[in-house]
């Protein structure tokens, strides 16, 4: 039978002893149709294998087949996809004064070209969207699915403002795009990317205002600084936060949260941890980020982290059987927030950790947080360093074995001649990773 388009979702796993496993099916089969629909994403496909008789039709190298399945309703066929979105990820048609995408050089990592606004990825991934690229039956996907939660990119709630920013015509419209939501029953995060003399001030206080007024429907707000770098050109002129600058926010929107948890028991706008650390002012106590609505984007990661390696440290042994020597890589943000655990670590008998918080200076001075460390400034901060017997990278750092610049984890252990490990950006990976 000759080969089919490639449309359909990829098998990533197939749980043992699964209806799956029983039926044939194996990792790397691309499943085509069920119940002779063709799937957008995992939506779809959790709606057709939720029914008794499921036909499954799928592709295997360049054969086809079906498979007639009969189960009891609900009851799933133990199969894992390697994405969630199976037509393609839907891109982003705007033109923000403040997207990163825009300023990277060429010869990038391929998956940092991905301009991603793709609704459903912010119903299950939680990624944010602008609501700007949405077509008339996506909405009304997102409505009469109820959708919930969501994650919206406002910036500001001032119509005339928000088009400037993002340059699209209907950016303006986003507050009645967020109440249809809410009318609804579906609860919105929102994120604003604070650009000063764009969307700060009297802006953001409207901003935070403005969707406050919605809560609980509009369930948080978070507020990034933006990040400019070296290899921004022809683009509209942008200004970094300072740390003066992130000083008078700090003020500013703290005078919001007080208000805010009298009046609605929560303080509702949070910031990013680059505020604090960049300023030098503390950062909030764990109990003042609410449950930490907004830790998917970066806020309260510090305190959060902090806060489980604290919990953790108390299962820490008092050695290990041999001796072992790592090396830990992090951002230059991040190095005073790690530093406590690392210097808890060499007190284990046999460990010995060196941390090497990196400097960014691909990207420039302004960009210093983790995720954004490259191949080339990992091995320029090694250059000329005995690692020990591991170099220990955050998965933040990595994807699928390459960083930002496309250096790879290859490249790295070849330069180093010791092999790297990458761990989950977490207390407990960075303990699995130093002890072994």
């Amino acid at each position: 039978m000759p080969k089919t388009e490639q449309h359909g979702a990829v098998i990533q796993s197939v749980e043992p002893g699964s209806i799956a496993e029983e039926a044939g099916l194996q990792p790397g089969d691309r499943i085509l149709r069920v119940n002779g629909r063709e799937l957008r994403d995992v939506l779809d496909y959790q709606v057709e294998v939720a029914e008794e008789d499921v036909d499954l039709e799928f592709q295997r190298g360049d054969e086809c087949g079906l498979i007639q399945i009969e189960k009891y309703a609900g009851e799933g066929l133990g199969l894992e996809m390697g994405d969630v979105v199976f037509d393609g990820v839907k891109q982003c048609a705007n033109r923000c004064v403040f997207c990163f995408i825009h300023q990277n050089p060429k010869g990038m990592r391929e998956t940092i070209w991905v301009r991603d606004d793709d609704y459903r990825l912010s119903f299950l991934e939680g990624h944010f969207i602008t609501l700007t690229n949405l077509s008339p039956e996506e909405w009304r996907r997102i409505l009469e699915g109820h959708m919930s939660p969501m994650r919206v990119s406002v910036h500001a709630t001032d119509p005339e403002v928000r088009t400037r920013m993002i340059l699209h015509k209907d950016a303006g419209k986003v507050m009645d795009q967020i109440r249809q939501m809410v009318a609804r029953g579906i609860e919105v995060h929102a994120q604003a990317v604070l650009c000063p003399g764009w969307n700060d001030g009297e802006v953001l206080d409207r901003t935070i205002t403005d969707l406050a007024a919605l809560y609980p429907g509009v369930g948080s707000l978070a507020i990034v600084p933006v990040g400019l770098t070296r290899f921004r050109r022809n683009l509209p002129d942008l200004k970094t936060v300072t740390s003066e600058m992130a000083r008078d926010v700090i003020k500013q929107v703290g005078a919001h949260q007080r208000a805010l948890k009298k009046t609605l028991g929560t303080r509702f706008v949070f910031l990013g941890d680059e505020f604090y650390l960049q300023s030098g002012v503390a950062l909030p106590k764990y109990t003042e980020y609410d449950g930490f609505p907004a830790l998917d984007d970066g806020v309260g990661t510090c305190r959060w982290w902090d806060h489980r390696w604290r919990t953790l440290r108390k299962t820490l042994t008092g050695s290990i059987p041999a001796p072992r020597r790592v090396t830990v890589i992090t951002g230059e943000l991040a190095g005073p927030v790690l530093q406590p655990a690392i210097d808890r670590l060499n007190e284990v008998e046999n460990a010995s950790v060196t941390l090497v918080p990196v400097k960014n200076e691909f990207y420039g001075g302004g960009i210093n947080v983790t995720g954004l460390v490259t191949g080339s400034d990992v091995l320029r901060a090694l250059e000329g360093m005995d690692v020990g017997d591991e170099l220990i990278l955050p998965e933040i750092m990595v994807r699928q074995g390459r960083f930002l610049d496309d250096v790879t984890l290859a490249d790295v252990e070849a330069a180093i001649g010791r092999p790297a490990r990458v761990v989950e950006t977490s207390p407990k990976g960075l303990m699995a990773g130093v002890l072994g």
